[in-house]
């Protein structure tokens, strides 16, 4: 099964043949126009173009995709990024979907590198990861 969430605000879930989506009323429009256009086999959808301010639900939807077409491979595969403090990488990733731009704001937002500090170059390559993978998928304005 796939899923993709910003808890309590967003989930998008596919477990090959049932496709589950809740969230706000854009993210929502956005689903139901690529099942229209292209069915409802997500692995058929085309990742959403990005503009310079993406919002969460385009960054949510856009990962869910690239999780279904299975090109989705954080350069941090661990399930817990931040050890003093016990933060998962999901969480790490959600606070940077959610729009953290620094090592500072991720911390502030989830604790992560605020104890020992060696965890911090693994936000920030989080950090340059999503940078580059939606600089790569960024829309001409």
């Amino acid at each position: 099964m796939i899923k993709v969430e910003i808890p309590n605000r967003i989930v998008l879930q596919w477990d090959g043949e049932v496709f589950k989506c809740s969230g706000p009323v854009d993210l929502l429009e956005k689903v139901e126009a690529l099942r229209k256009q292209y069915g409802d086999d997500p692995k058929n959808w085309p990742a959403p173009e990005m503009n310079a301010s993406p919002q969460s639900s385009d960054v949510v939807l856009f990962k869910f995709i690239q999780k279904v077409k299975r090109v989705w491979n954080l350069p941090y595969p661990h399930e817990e990024l931040c050890h003093c403090r016990l933060v998962p990488t999901e969480k790490v990733t959600c606070a940077i979907e959610q729009g953290a731009k620094t090592v500072s704001e991720i911390a502030r937002v989830t604790m992560a590198g605020t104890g020992c500090g060696t965890c911090r170059s693994d936000s920030e390559e989080l950090l340059a990861f999503y940078k580059q993978t939606y600089q790569q998928t960024l829309k001409a304005n």
